[in-house]
């Protein structure tokens, strides 16, 4: 639904080249995850184990598309890559031995938002929906136990089967405030408040046989830099 409303707005504001704007973006991501509480216990009861989720520190890099509609109002779209997910930290205790788990899942999500924008004075505020598609990730797994560590990787697995790690889509709504210097950038802070539940479905389609609600999704503060051209 995005993507053909995109160029149902591309098609639309075409002839009022004048009012076009284009760029590149990137900056800092805060990724972190919001999960149900059952899946939390769930998580807990199955590994005997501790659970804690804490953010972690990425990046998003890509090109927008903004189209001014007049009275300071436009429409704004693009592309850009998008790194999630969260730090996932399991500690227990075996043969009276303290030992923590540590699992940095880091899903990569090719996005594409669509805003609502209001300009004046240089202040700028976007807000909108947002649809991703998970292209590659990694997971980073770390093990600390008796004053050692050992450490492993492997790409992340996407799909709505159990045997994944990831579902493929994400979506939800997105918030950005900034300000506008030199004619030609934009100081931002954004909100990326995921909607879909990234669990695969085939595993949440399980739990909820067995009276479990499991969900899992993404969390992402943005602080970015954007270069524009064109415009008035």
């Amino acid at each position: 639904i995005i993507m053909l409303a995109t160029l149902l707005v591309v098609s639309c504001a075409l002839p009022v080249a004048a009012q076009t704007r284009f760029g590149l973006k990137a900056g800092y991501n805060h990724a972190s995850m919001s999960f149900s509480d059952d899946y939390v216990d769930l998580l807990e009861f199955i590994g005997g184990e501790r659970f804690e989720i804490q953010p972690m520190s990425l990046f998003h890099a890509g090109a927008v598309l903004e189209f001014g509609l007049g009275n300071h109002f436009g429409l704004a779209t693009g592309v850009q890559l998008q790194a999630k997910g969260a730090k996932q930290t399991y500690s227990g205790v075996i043969l009276n031995n303290p030992y923590i788990r540590t699992f940095r899942t880091i899903p990569m999500y090719v996005q594409v938002p669509l805003s609502f924008t209001f300009r004046s004075h240089g202040f700028y505020v976007g807000a909108g929906p947002y649809a991703g598609y998970a292209v590659t990730g990694k997971l980073k797994i770390k093990t600390e136990s008796g004053g050692s560590s050992t450490e492993s990787s492997e790409s992340l697995k996407f799909g709505k089967e159990q045997t994944k790690d990831f579902g493929s889509l994400d979506y939800g709504a997105t918030l950005e405030l900034g300000y506008e210097f030199f004619d030609a950038f934009r100081l931002s802070v954004s909100y990326n408040y995921g909607l879909a539940n990234v669990v695969p479905a085939d595993e949440v389609e399980m739990w909820d046989d067995l009276g479990a609600k499991v969900s899992a999704k993404h969390r992402v503060i943005g602080v970015s830099l954007t270069y524009l051209l064109g415009g008035e």
